[in-house]
């Protein structure tokens, strides 16, 4: 039977069974530098491999897409929602934000080192339509954090039912919560801001993080792939128009191909044979020349004495 099962679901119950044992593999790997580091029981961490996971789908949301969930979210939710868009903050972080963290006169958030995914405090600047969000939310203060539930109170997790819920609602089914955060950096991304200023906007360590959560949108690439259009392939008909001096250099790079032998102007590759030529000529009187089955026909002929026993006439 549980074969059959398997065989049913396909590729799926292999990546179930190897996202469980990659982390089953890490625990044991991060124990194992723990021994090896801070106990030093071991002189080295053996080599652990895990298995190559399919990369997890990204959600790209648009303005409409923001606009439905907005609309079907309730109503506590939709400040959280425009707050991880606006900031890229992640669901933790956001849940746990209090007021005494918060400076909107410098318009800038700090983040204590142990609410940090990095382990390092952190000061995040904020721009406008987060300050009036704030501001907002400000005036009807209940507690000392700021996003409450429903009731009044501190959030403790986000509800995946009424995340689940919002989502099937506005369509868009498969959207994680940390989507958000993907798709705040590859909106600042497209928007031109400096890789290391979104490395650190977002809190990330390496710029390898950077590349993992920017995913820049198909309009965006179109518009990329049009920056090496060449305008020669893309001149009117105006452009096409031949002047006079383009004229006049036309023909000057075409003169420099020719060479004046004897007042004739000559392609300098057959130059030395109209110079043979006519030096046969003068050698053995013939103005008009023999015909061409009595001349020789070898032009590179240059002894007088040649030419004469050549000439079969």
């Amino acid at each position: 039977m549980w074969i059959s099962f398997r065989c049913k679901l396909g590729g799926k119950v292999d990546q179930f069974w190897m996202q469980i044992n990659n982390r089953y593999l890490s625990e044991i790997k991060s124990f194992l530098n723990f021994v090896h580091k801070e106990l030093e029981w071991i002189d080295r961490v053996p080599v652990i491999k895990t298995y190559k996971e399919r990369e997890k789908p990204f959600y790209k949301l648009t303005e409409d897409d923001v606009e439905r969930l907005l609309l079907a979210s309730p109503e506590f939710m939709r400040p959280i929602i425009l707050f991880a868009l606006s900031t890229g903050f992640r669901a933790s972080n956001i849940i746990g934000l209090t007021w005494k963290k918060l400076d909107l006169d410098k318009k800038v958030i700090r983040i204590d080192a142990d609410s940090h995914k990095s382990g390092s405090a952190m000061l995040h600047p904020i721009n406008e339509t987060v300050v009036t969000l704030l501001k907002n939310l400000a005036a009807n203060k209940k507690s000392d954090f700021v996003f409450l539930n429903e009731s009044g109170l501190p959030i403790n997790d986000l509800n995946r039912r009424i995340w689940y819920r919002a989502c099937k609602s506005s369509n868009l089914v498969g959207l994680r919560f940390h989507d958000l955060r993907h798709n705040w950096a590859s909106r600042h991304a497209e928007k031109g801001t400096d890789i290391l200023a979104i490395k650190e906007l977002g809190g990330w360590k390496t710029l390898e993080m950077v590349q993992r959560y920017t995913h820049p949108s198909l309009d965006y690439l179109s518009q990329q792939a049009n920056n090496i259009v060449e305008k020669s392939l893309t001149v009117s008909n105006e452009d096409n128009v031949v002047t006079n001096a383009d004229e006049k250099q036309s023909c000057d790079k075409k003169s420099s191909h020719f060479v004046t032998v004897c007042g004739l102007n000559v392609l300098k590759d057959e130059a030395q044979k109209w110079k043979n030529l006519l030096t046969f000529k003068k050698l053995t009187g013939f103005k008009h020349g023999a015909q061409t089955r009595n001349r020789t026909r070898d032009t590179r002929i240059f002894n007088p004495l040649l030419y004469r026993l050549s000439y079969l006439g």
